[in-house]
């Protein structure tokens, strides 16, 4: 309690210490900036009615502007319309070239101030207008430190901090002394709970100093009488279950001892005592039933009902009710299902997470979508030039526009990092609204232009697939394939993302089969070496001796057989077979591909 006071007290103060020195700081800095922008607008106007820009020089302005940051201890360049830095106070960049966000904003007549609290830096960007067109013909950029502020914030701090520890003091003392008043009547409750500890007494508690612990005696007399009556309850159950649990079992073990007392008893009569024993079984499962029920009493929580369900036969119900609504809205429900899928999954659960239908698509929608492909085809073509121009080393593969028209998305792949910040520019000052270039990888790169897998179908990826998941040569040991690259391989040039959508199934069946090599024994009797497997077919070769002292080879169905199976976290299908030679392969080439995988990380498709 006397925490609680101390926080309720403290943390008030501490946030007001922050709130003011956070306030003194904002203002300092929004004064400060107020200065800056008011002389640099009487320099720009000087400026602009020199040829200053154009590069005769003017000693008035030079000092001026020398003197200006000297005065805030920090550095003013003069940049011209070609983006050349004409004039640095600390003479370090004069000469070079600046392209900045910043720079490129305010030549559009925009101002731009930002404070760096971290870095502790003011740095202000100001247009400079011609005297006659009124066009921005530069820009003065005024970079300042914030020294001096945080120094007179620090000295507001040590201040603040010194009322604050003797308002802290003084705090403790008063939460002290009424936490230690107010917390006697509970140290009154613990010390009569404290009595039943052992067991559970007659005699009441009361506790009258406030209508708090009252209220909180009372209601534990309540609980305590309710508990009394439910464990005489449940004593008297367990001490009727326990002569009634006897009874059943008894029974049944005097009638299977009669029947191995008969060995030549006639069926009729094992029927009769199997009749009687199965009723005594239903009678001994009511008799638990009825002990669970009590176990379970008061049981609120909702439980899982999981089952293994075909989820295409689920869905396909689910687009059987949800039918009569499409119709009703004019939409046609269709499910298109490429291979059989189960899972263990709660049924009911998994209808309640479907997602609602927003809105229908209008005929507006629909034409401005056909609109935005035939810009996306028009912004390639721009595009590619733009980068032919500008010699950049980075292949464009797509162009999308979002369906506002708000943003134009241009998708590329590089061998490295390119700087397409001139290339932005380029595109910006043509379609006239937001630009974005993302780099992506070659499974992305696959996944837009789409193509033909060795399968003969479409791309699983340009199909159907919403994201990559991991893919690993260990899969393709245990799926008992080629480790040769070029066999496992996809069009994008990495492991074919098929592996991953099989793997569950070859390490349930693999868990199935024994190893090449080991010694199995049949169900008719003779004993062999395992020499190949065949995992989805589920059979093995075993080679077998004959009474001649030959040998043959003779297949079998796995479950014609007898062995030890894998224990979870074993040796896998790796094992299997002999096709997962390398195929003249070599270990670095698998590595180079792993590698790749590696590096490929998440799509970038779908980034915000």
């Amino acid at each position: 309690m006397c925490l609680i006071f101390i926080i309720v007290g403290i943390v008030p103060i501490m946030l007001i210490k922050h709130g003011i020195l956070t306030n003194y700081q904002d203002q300092a800095v929004k004064q400060r900036i107020s200065i800056i922008q008011s002389q640099s607008d009487l320099i720009t106007a000087q400026i602009s009615k020199t040829d200053y820009l154009s590069g005769e020089k003017s000693k008035i302005t030079d000092v001026e502007l020398q003197q200006m940051a000297n005065l805030y201890n920090g550095r003013i360049l003069v940049v011209n319309k070609e983006f050349r830095i004409i004039k640095d106070t600390d003479q370090t960049d004069e000469g070079k070239y600046i392209v900045a966000e910043e720079v490129i904003r305010c030549f559009r007549g925009e101002d731009g101030q930002s404070y760096s609290r971290k870095n502790g830096f003011i740095e202000i960007t100001i247009p400079i207008y011609d005297a006659q067109s009124k066009e921005v013909e530069g820009v003065m950029i005024v970079s300042t430190p914030t020294r001096d502020i945080r120094k007179n914030r620090d000295d507001l701090n040590r201040k603040v901090l010194i009322l604050q520890i003797g308002m802290g003091i003084a705090i403790f003392l008063i939460a002290y002394y009424l936490s230690k008043m107010l917390a006697k009547p509970f140290e009154k409750v613990t010390k009569s709970l404290s009595q039943v500890q052992e067991g559970f007494l007659d005699a009441d508690i009361s506790i009258p100093d406030y209508t708090e612990t009252q209220q909180l005696a009372e209601a534990y007399n309540q609980m305590l009488a309710r508990m009394k009556a439910l464990d005489d309850s449940r004593q008297e159950f367990v001490s009727n279950v326990s002569h009634e649990l006897k009874t059943p079992i008894t029974s049944m073990k005097v009638l299977a001892d009669s029947l191995l007392a008969q060995p030549d008893a006639p069926v009729e009569l094992y029927q009769e005592f199997m009749a009687d024993i199965a009723e005594e079984i239903d009678r001994e499962n009511k008799i638990i039933t009825d002990l669970l029920s009590l176990v379970k009493m008061d049981k609120k929580a909702a439980d899982l009902h999981i089952e293994n369900k075909n989820i295409n036969e689920l869905l396909e119900l689910i687009i059987k009710r949800l039918t009569p609504i499409a119709d009703k809205q004019d939409i046609n429900l269709v499910l298109e299902s490429f291979r059989p899928v189960n899972a263990e999954v709660d049924e009911t659960k998994l209808q309640g997470e479907l997602k609602p239908i927003i809105r229908i698509a209008t005929e507006a929608d629909e034409k401005k979508h056909a609109e935005n492909l035939e810009k996306n085809k028009k912004a390639m073509v721009i595009c590619k030039e733009k980068i032919e121009k500008r010699g950049l080393e980075m292949k464009l593969i797509g162009a999308e526009y979002s369906f506002d028209n708000s943003k134009v998305l241009f998708y590329f792949t590089a061998d490295g990092r390119v700087d397409f910040r001139e290339l932005v520019k380029d595109l910006a000052a043509v379609f006239k609204t937001r630009i974005e270039l993302r780099q992506v990888g070659v499974r992305d790169e696959t996944k837009i232009l789409g193509g033909i897998g060795i399968c003969g179908r479409r791309l699983c990826c340009n199909a159907h697939l919403s994201e990559f998941g991991p893919v690993s040569i260990k899969m393709a040991k245990e799926q008992n394939l080629s480790l040769n690259p070029g066999k496992i391989s996809g069009v994008c040039g990495r492991l074919m993302c098929c592996l991953a959508h099989e793997q569950e199934t070859y390490e349930y069946l693999n868990k199935k089969l024994p190893n090449v090599g080991d010694v199995v024994k049949t169900f008719d009797g003779k004993t062999g070496e395992v020499t190949a497997v065949s995992v989805l077919r589920q059979k093995v070769k075993l080679k077998v001796a004959q009474e001649d002292d030959t040998f043959e080879i003779e297949e079998y169905k796995v479950d014609e057989l007898r062995f030890r199976p894998k224990k979870k976290g074993g040796q896998k299908g790796g094992g299997h077979g002999k096709k997962g030679g390398n195929d003249g392969s070599s270990d670095k080439e698998l590595k180079e591909l792993e590698n790749l995988e590696r590096k490929e990380g998440k799509s970038k498709l779908d980034e915000d």
